[in-house]
């Protein structure tokens, strides 16, 4: 009798313990609390709303700063939130139409941000100040090829013809005038190697080819590509390199010129006098701008017919109390978007 009561004790008592555990399991099937905002069941959590914003307080402080103008932290969290739902949205779109970013274009970009910088601990010191970690700056990186990708698939480049570009430059002439100025192309070395340097400057000063050189040797990789080409300039190089390119006329070239980046050898490439410039000269800028617009034009469409189609949920308290202030409605129009537990959502 004794056994068989202890039994049925020891039994209640387990399934007591069961139905504990399962309510638990339930409620955190449910638990919201760090969740900033769900998409479509998907979490964004507080932890990377958190990170955002202390990223944008390191960047740009005075935004915090209402006494200077500036915007209540519920409104700014607001608007992370909104590029973070954006992010989560179009990532999902990207898969669907079978956009990926590989590891080696990651590291690609990387190694292209890296060569701006004379040394690795410059380029870690940028990110510390910027609130970024490598693995941070990798996810942002991946963001935006994907984000580019994707926008040249539903804009490609042939969507703007001649036709549209003259139409445009035509009527904004007065933006492509230029200043005078001089082109050049370098090859760009790290600090360390000056030995190199010395070396391939010796090799360009006997014939050597300078595109060929500075694709085969410069650390600056997205000039590297065309040859070592920087375009025509839009503001000052760094004092040293502006130095030597001043000193240098059309197919001339310097001899090392040492900068916080690292050693340069600089060949002017052309140059040009202050004027109107004409379309032809104007047209890829031209092009570039019209394309431009209309692929920010696609993103805020593309942006807004998803979160139409989505189910997003707001848990942030301080939106909430933001969004209150302001007496926003707790559902927008065409869309799923809800509050829950007295949260009120994000605008579509």
């Amino acid at each position: 009798m004794f056994n068989l009561t202890a039994k049925r004790i020891a039994l209640g008592a387990m399934i007591m313990v069961i139905a504990v555990l399962m309510l638990g399991l339930v409620s955190g099937c449910n638990n919201t609390k760090n969740d900033a905002a769900t998409v479509d069941g998907e979490p964004i959590t507080e932890k990377t709303l958190d990170a955002e914003v202390a990223k944008l307080k390191l960047q740009s402080p005075s935004l915090f700063d209402k006494n200077s103008g500036g915007m209540d932290e519920g409104t700014i969290r607001s608007t992370l939130l909104d590029e973070l739902i954006a992010q989560q949205l179009l990532s999902k779109e990207a898969d669907a139409k079978h956009i990926s970013v590989s590891d080696s274009e990651i590291e690609k970009n990387i190694e292209s941000l890296k060569a701006g910088y004379s040394d690795e601990k410059q380029f870690e010191d940028a990110l510390k100040t910027a609130g970024y970690t490598l693995s941070t700056l990798r996810e942002q990186v991946k963001w935006q090829l994907l984000s580019t990708k994707l926008l040249e698939k539903l804009v490609p480049s042939s969507s703007v013809s001649t036709k549209e570009a003259q139409a445009y430059y035509n009527k904004n002439k007065t933006s492509y005038k230029v200043s005078a100025a001089k082109r050049s192309s370098h090859i760009l070395f790290a600090s360390k190697d000056e030995a190199t340097a010395k070396k391939v400057l010796k090799e360009l000063q006997d014939g050597a080819d300078f595109a060929k050189m500075a694709k085969k040797y410069s650390t600056d990789t997205a000039s590297a590509k065309s040859g070592g080409d920087l375009g025509w300039p839009t503001q000052a190089y760094v004092t040293e390199f502006q130095k030597a390119v001043d000193k240098l006329d059309k197919g001339e070239m310097s001899g090392l010129v040492k900068s916080a980046y690292g050693w340069h050898i600089i060949k002017v490439t052309d140059t040009r006098k202050a004027g109107q410039q004409s379309f032809e000269d104007a047209k890829e800028t031209v092009i570039q701008t019209l394309l431009s617009n209309k692929r920010s034009e696609a993103y805020q469409t593309l942006v807004s017919d998803l979160r139409k189609k989505a189910k997003i949920v707001i848990y942030d308290e301080k939106i909430k109390e933001a969004n209150a202030k302001a007496k926003t409605t707790s559902t927008t129009s065409g869309g799923s978007t809800t509050q829950q537990s007295g949260s009120s959502s994000t605008s579509n």
